[in-house]
């Protein structure tokens, strides 16, 4: 976002004057380039990756390496396809293969992280201008991808270190056997790659939170209302929020700066939104977990919200003044 003198004519009198000049997102409230918002991402995704790496083997640094490329790989194609030069900033790819491949699950064939990434990519940003003009998230539009397509491979759940099948914390819960609070917050449950961890997301989150290129008012609207009604309907409010992808998507989804609301209130309203149709989902859906139907459910009314949310001039101002 830059600003350029320009002239004008106005009741025969020449004036100079600003022309506000808006370029794609994100846009954040923070000194910082688009390249310094993708780097303190990455960074903060560092310990969600680290700890799921300890937890289920160098196999967890295949899958992310396989999502990086499989986005790379599209943005590339469509770079191709626009006669640009096809290696532009990897900024964007890294962003997106890396979410994509923290919400699979261990197990899944490496082939699954590069289709799901670059189907994302492709069909989610790429068609819409490129990385910036996005209207849904690109990773959660590759995870939904694949688990329509390929349901008997988003299955793969794996017991951290003895890598053996298990059943997820949602899972269990619902069947009312779930984990004990601390079995939660430490991750030692079966679960995708990077939903496990409270202690890494919470790190990284807090990163982001800091540096201000992630706003809270997502993060505390969709966990306020994971928390109120694990509350009212289920007794267990810490489980509905350790259980799951709720604190990774909070942190590393619903704060997209591309994909959610301008407005302040938009963000905070956007974040219930997702909370709500999340737990909708868990509570009387066939699936266990609705963290990406939920984000781009509520990608598809940002517009809607931002109109809803704009800010309107006070009482008896004027233009100019």
């Amino acid at each position: 976002m830059s600003t350029q003198t320009t002239t004008a004519a106005q009741d025969g009198v020449t004036t100079q004057g600003p022309t506000l000049i808006i370029g794609p997102a994100p846009y954040v409230h923070a000194p910082l380039t688009r390249q310094a918002i993708l780097a303190v991402f990455i960074t903060a995704v560092v310990p969600v990756l680290g700890v799921a790496t300890y937890f289920f083997g160098w196999r967890a640094l295949g899958v992310a390496v396989a999502a990086v490329a499989g986005a790379y790989g599209a943005e590339v194609v469509a770079h191709w396809a626009r006669q640009r030069s096809l290696f532009g900033s990897p900024g964007p790819a890294l962003v997106t293969g890396l979410v994509l491949a923290l919400a699979l699950p261990p197990a899944v064939p490496l082939w699954i992280p590069f289709i799901g990434a670059f189907f994302g990519v492709l069909v989610a940003q790429e068609l819409f201008g490129g990385y910036g003009y996005q209207i849904f998230h690109p990773a959660m539009v590759g995870w939904v991808f694949l688990v329509i397509s390929f349901p008997s491979f988003m299955e793969g759940w794996l017991e951290p270190f003895e890598l053996v099948t298990a059943a997820t914390p949602l899972s269990q819960i619902r069947a009312g056997a779930g984990p004990d609070l601390w079995t939660l917050f430490a991750g030692t449950t079966a679960g995708a790659l990077g939903e496990t961890s409270v202690p890494a997301i919470l790190l990284g989150g807090l990163l982001l939170l800091v540096t201000r290129v992630a706003d809270w008012r997502p993060v505390v609207g969709m966990l306020g209302t994971v928390a109120l009604m694990g509350w009212a309907f289920t007794g267990n409010p810490l489980a509905e929020l350790m259980a799951g992808a709720a604190l990774f998507g909070a942190f590393f989804v619903a704060t997209d700066p591309v994909t959610t609301p301008l407005t302040r209130w938009g963000r905070f309203l956007f974040g219930v939104g997702v909370g709500l149709v999340m737990m909708v989902i868990r509570l009387w859906a066939s699936r266990p977990e609705g963290v990406a139907f939920a984000i781009l459910f509520m990608n598809s009314l940002v517009p809607l919200v931002n109109l809803l949310t704009r800010p309107r001039p006070k009482k008896g101002a004027t233009a100019g003044a």
